[in-house]
Order: C-alpha cells, then structure tokens, then sequence
C-alpha cells in the first residue's frame, strides 16, 4: 500500500510541456468517454440492477477515479512547467474561473528562465 501511495505521489512531481499536456488531457478525456460509454450500454443491456451490474459498476468508477487522478497530475505538472504551485489547479473547481484557468494551461508556454528566476521544480543537474 505505501509503495502505490508513493508512486501516486511521484506523479506529481516534476515538469510537463504544452504538448505532451495536451496528448495527456486528449488520452484521459477518451477514456472517460469510453467508460462512460460501457456504463450507459451496460445499463442499457441488463434492464435491471443486479450483482453483475454493480460489480462492473464499481470497476468501472474506481477506472474513472484513476483517471481523475491521473488528469489531475498533468494540471500539477504543467502548473510546474509554468513555475507555479500545484495547489493553483483548486482553480478548476471555482465556476467561470475554471475555464480561463483551463485556457491558461493549454496556451501559455513555459516562463523564461532567468539566473535569479529559476524553476524550482525543474530537476537540476547534481554537480
């Protein structure tokens, strides 16, 4: 349990690009789409709530969480790759704020790093 627990929160650290932020956000909103599809046939085909159908269910809200959590880790590290901290992605749940934020992390490049404004998040070279 602590091993995944340190792999979720590895994947909050370090840096992501513009790109690659996209690819990620594209990939997870097809999965969520996907899922949401297998929910609505699955429901569509039982005709009824039984143990199967909860089973699936449940598989398939704990696949939704995952990729939550995984979207969520992009924003975190983009957020990064702009040198700001991750806890400025909370701006996603405040209403109308959230799309202009959304904005932001799809069209901003990366600051220009100067010597006395350096990205702390970027892995520096050991010397």
């Amino acid at each position: 349990m602590t091993y995944l627990l340190n792999k979720i929160i590895d994947a909050f650290k370090g840096t992501i690009n513009r790109k690659n932020f996209f690819f990620g956000v594209m990939i997870d909103g097809a999965v969520i789409v996907v899922l949401g599809w297998c929910i609505v046939t699955l429901y569509a085909t039982n005709r009824g709530i039984n143990l199967v159908f909860l089973t699936l269910l449940l598989v398939l809200t704990l696949l939704g969480v995952i990729s939550q959590i995984f979207l969520f880790s992009l924003i975190v590290r983009r957020l990064h790759d702009l040198n700001m901290s991750g806890w400025r992605s909370l701006f996603l749940f405040v209403p109308i704020i959230n799309i202009f934020f959304g904005l932001y992390l799809f069209l901003f490049p990366r600051k220009n790093e100067t010597r006395d404004s350096r990205n702390k998040h970027l892995e520096q070279p050991k010397q």
